[in-house]
Order: structure tokens, then C-alpha cells, then sequence
């Protein structure tokens, strides 16, 4: 009964759902790096310049290669993050005057990111896989809540100030998901 009622809301979110992401060989990741899978006697995860090789056996399930490589893809995005991230905060931050304690790094899977009334500012390492331009807002909307802690109107006009077509830059977001 339970089902036959909620069939309707099931089906919407299902529709909704993120796509299960999948990777190939030879597949740009984030800025920077390269995927390139690989046939070996075990499975092996190596950051090697920019390349994110993969080494799996040939008769590995799927669902086992796949971990792998979203391991390796994290591994990778999250590098690029820690390495670029934290100079973008710096740089907005001192460009527009604004304080924050310290930058975290997360991979939260509905998020970009989120600031803590601490002065906290968590990024989610899929900011990698972003255009330019949406990095930049996210980044910026986050050092906005470090002066207003909710989304108000007040929120949005100084946004605006510092980023201009903040919220079409936010309907462009909803495009991409943080999901890896």
C-alpha cells in the first residue's frame, strides 16, 4: 500500500537523481589531471605528475573497478583542491576585505560549500570539476556568509557588488552536481 501511494513521488525523485557518473580512459579530470586505466595483476591506485593511473585485473567486477577509480578520481580532485583552493579564498578574501578562520575541504554529496558561524569555510573538492566562472561564485558566496549568515536580500545585493550575475551564476550551478 505504502508503495502504491508513493509511486508517484518515487518516480519524480528517481527522475531527479544524479546520474551515476562514469569514466573512461584518457577522461580530463578536474583542472589538471589525466585518467589512464590500466591492466595489471592487482589493484593499484598512483598519482604520478598529472596523471591518475588505475591499475585493475582484467576479470574485476565492475562495481570494483568503478570504486577504484572514483578512489583514485578523489584522490586526485582533492590534491587539486588543497593545491588551488585555498590561494582562490586568499585572493577574494583580500581583494573584497573579507575574514575567515580557516579553509576545510569536504566531498559532500549535495553541497558546494558552506561557512560555520566560526568563520569555517568547507569546500567540496567537485569545485575541480567546475567552469571557472561557477568556482568563483561558489568561493565568493561562501566569504559573503562570513559577513551575512543567511541568504537575505542584504546577502544578495552585497553578493552582486562583488559578483555580478551571482544568481544566474546559481541557476547555471544547479547544471552540475557534486556527486562523483
Amino acid at each position: 500500500k505504502l508503495l502504491e501511494r508513493s509511486r508517484e513521488t518515487l518516480r519524480k525523485n528517481l527522475a531527479t537523481a544524479p546520474n551515476k557518473k562514469s569514466y573512461r580512459d584518457g577522461d580530463s579530470i578536474g583542472k589538471s589531471h589525466t585518467l589512464r586505466l590500466r591492466d595489471g595483476v592487482r589493484e593499484n591506485i598512483e598519482l604520478k605528475n598529472l596523471d591518475i593511473i588505475i591499475t585493475c585485473p582484467k576479470n574485476s567486477p565492475t562495481i570494483a573497478r568503478d570504486r577504484l577509480i572514483k578512489t583514485g578520481v578523489e584522490k586526485a580532485l582533492r590534491k587539486e583542491a588543497k593545491a588551488y583552493l585555498p590561494r582562490e579564498l586568499r585572493f577574494f578574501a583580500m581583494k573584497f576585505g573579507f575574514h575567515y578562520e580557516r579553509v576545510q575541504f569536504t566531498h559532500a554529496k549535495s553541497r558546494w560549500g558552506s561557512c560555520s558561524s566560526t568563520g569555517t569555510i568547507s569546500l567540496n573538492i567537485m569545485l575541480m570539476t567546475l567552469p571557472q566562472e561557477l568556482l568563483d561564485y561558489v568561493v565568493l558566496h561562501e566569504l559573503n556568509h562570513t559577513i551575512h549568515m543567511n541568504h537575505s536580500a542584504a546577502f544578495w545585493v552585497d553578493l552582486e557588488k562583488i559578483c555580478p550575475h551571482a544568481k544566474e551564476k546559481r541557476r547555471k550551478l544547479r547544471d552540475f552536481s557534486p556527486y562523483l
